[in-house]
Order: C-alpha cells, then structure tokens, then sequence
C-alpha cells in the first residue's frame, strides 16, 4: 500500500512506533541476523560513509539513480518495500551506521527528511557482509542487484578470505544470497572465477549529501562551503562542480557577485574514467575549460572572473596512486594556464 510522502511523515511525528510498523521488516535469520526490527531514527545519528561503500556495489549510484529515487519517494512511501539498515555503534554522537541503503538515504535527505524508519539489524561482522551483499534481490528497493554485482561482492569475500577461494563455496554462497536460476548461477560462478579480485578503484561524488558525508568523516578542512554556502574564513561561497557544468557555475557564480559583492570557489569533480580518459585527463579537461572560460572573460571582455577553482574531490581509491581522503587534491597538479 503507497502513502502519501507528507502523510507518512506526519505519522513519524505523531506517531514513531505506529509509522514504522507500517514497512516490512525483512528476515536475514536465514544470513545468520540474531534479529532485525524496524526504528523511526533521526539520520543526524547515523553515521555515513560512503567510503566503505557496499559490498555487492560494483559501480555507485549515479546523480540519475539518485534524482530517480528522489522522484519514486516523492511519489509516496510503499510499506512492502524494505527501508535502509543500520547497526548500533559505540559512538556517542552517532549511535548508529548506515550498512545499507546509501542511495535511499542521500534521496530522502536531498528531500529534506530528517528522520525516517531504518531496520536495525544485529548479527556478526561476517554476516552482516552476508546481508549487504543479499539485499538488493530481496523485495528491495528501487535499485536492483546486477549481475556484476553480484560477481564483485563474492571477489570482494575471497580476497578478504582465501579459504572462499573454491568454486563449491562460490556456488553455495551464491545460492543463498540470491537463489538465482540455474542460468543466472553458472554466470555468477564464470564470472567470480575470472575476475577474482577486481574492485570497484574510484569514489564518485552524485550530491551534496556525499561530500557533506565526506567533509564529516574525513576532510582535515571542516570549514569547506558546498552547494552556494559562504565560507567566511575564505570569504567566498562555495560549491562543487562536475566536470561539464562550469558555464552554469559561472553564471551562478557571477549572480552571487553582483548581489554580495564576493567570489565563488568550486570543488572539482569528474565522471567514470573511460579507456582514453582517465580522471586526471578528466580534471585536465576541467582546468583547460576553466582557463578557456576565465581568459574569455578577464582578457577578452576586461571582466574579473567570479570563480576559482579550490581543488578536486579525492576520487582513486586502490592502487600506488590512491588519493587521500583528508584533503583535496591541488588544482594546480593540472593548471592549464
């Protein structure tokens, strides 16, 4: 049954404990879960990584599978669909972690929800993995479990232990995950023994919501502005920018100036790496297209150029050359000019 999104919230509000009964709560005992209930939780208590990303994740949400799960929420709260799960930390100001449901999560905070009903699950570090890497293909959500996914999360459970390394495990574990056709299964077990060990290597930024999640856990700098806010100790407003939307960035950039007077800083973000551009090719692209832009400006029409580039959003995440989550990554490791 589908309630309206402002109705569901109002039950929240009024009523947390009836509003959560409300959603299905799924059964993990078969993945060893000693138990799972369903909790209306403030997500400011909930701690969110997007770096330790999920298990079966072979490639993160897209801005589109986010912008998708924004509009499917809007359109009202479905009770036989499984929320997001935590499980119970140690952490005083953050209680619990998000293990997963991260695309549903960021889509209901861009929404500006600032609670919502979570399954808090119990079960061992092991199983939890178990989980993780099942729920997608159990009446879940929006986004379903793809075959390469499912393929990574396996690779992903023998590298973390060699004893997995064996095809009877593969197909056994494969089996209660997601109890796939006996079709569907042979390719899963193919593809697991041909590609041991590969790993999802970048971190994509969709949102807001991932870099504010990033400026939490990880940036030494937690005064660094994003989404148009003022950062008065650089006294310039900030926000972050993909590669391919600087001239829009430029025209909000030069709208904050003729109102405040100040100038904008962008963080730097790129898409997917492709065979022939990797992401430092794509951020070279962006400072090139900076240049071009600011030059076109400054020295063709004599007008100050509202916008500077701060840095790049860390991206490479396995490897000799992964990047360090504390900081960004200098712009002038790639100036054009």
């Amino acid at each position: 049954m589908r309630i309206a999104l402002n109705e569901f919230m109002a039950r929240i509000e009024k009523a947390p404990q009836s509003a959560s009964s409300q959603i299905s709560v799924p059964d993990w005992s078969h993945l060893g879960a000693i138990s799972s209930r369903n909790l209306v939780i403030d997500i400011s208590d909930i701690e969110i990584d997007e770096t330790d990303g999920n298990p079966a994740r072979f490639v993160p949400h897209t801005g589109e599978q986010i912008e998708e799960l924004r509009l499917s929420f809007s359109a009202g709260v479905e009770g036989t669909e499984y929320p997001p799960a935590v499980v119970r930390t140690e952490l005083r100001d953050k209680p619990y972690r998000l293990h997963y449901g991260n695309g549903r999560t960021e889509s209901l905070s861009l929404l500006g929800q600032k609670k919502w009903v979570f399954t808090e699950i119990e079960a061992s570090a092991e199983n939890l993995k178990r989980i993780a890497l099942s729920e997608n293909a159990k009446r879940l959500p929006k986004v379903d479990i793809k075959l390469q996914e499912m393929i990574n999360g396996l690779n992903n459970a023998i590298i973390e232990d060699e004893t997995k390394r064996d095809e009877k495990w593969i197909t056994n574990e494969a089996k209660l995950l997601w109890n796939p056709t006996k079709q569907i299964l042979g390719r899963i077990v193919k593809g697991v023994m041909d590609r041991q060990g590969i790993k999802q290597p970048y971190w994509f930024w969709s949102s807001a919501v991932k870099v504010k999640n990033w400026i939490d856990n990880h940036a030494e700098d937690k005064s660094i502005a994003i989404d148009g806010n003022f950062d008065e100790g650089r006294d310039m407003y900030g926000s972050m920018c993909k590669n391919g939307y600087l001239p829009a960035k430029t025209i909000q950039a030069f709208k904050r100036m003729a109102k405040t007077g100040k100038k904008t800083y962008v963080i730097g973000h790129v898409d997917t790496p492709s065979e022939k551009s990797s992401i430092h090719d794509k951020r070279r692209a962006f400072m090139e297209a900076y240049t071009d832009i600011k030059s076109t400006f400054e020295e063709g029409l004599g007008v100050p150029f509202p916008i500077e580039v701060l840095g790049f959003l860390p991206q490479i995440c396995t490897g000799v050359k992964k990047e360090k989550l504390e900081g960004l990554i200098p712009s002038s490791h790639y100036d054009y000019a």
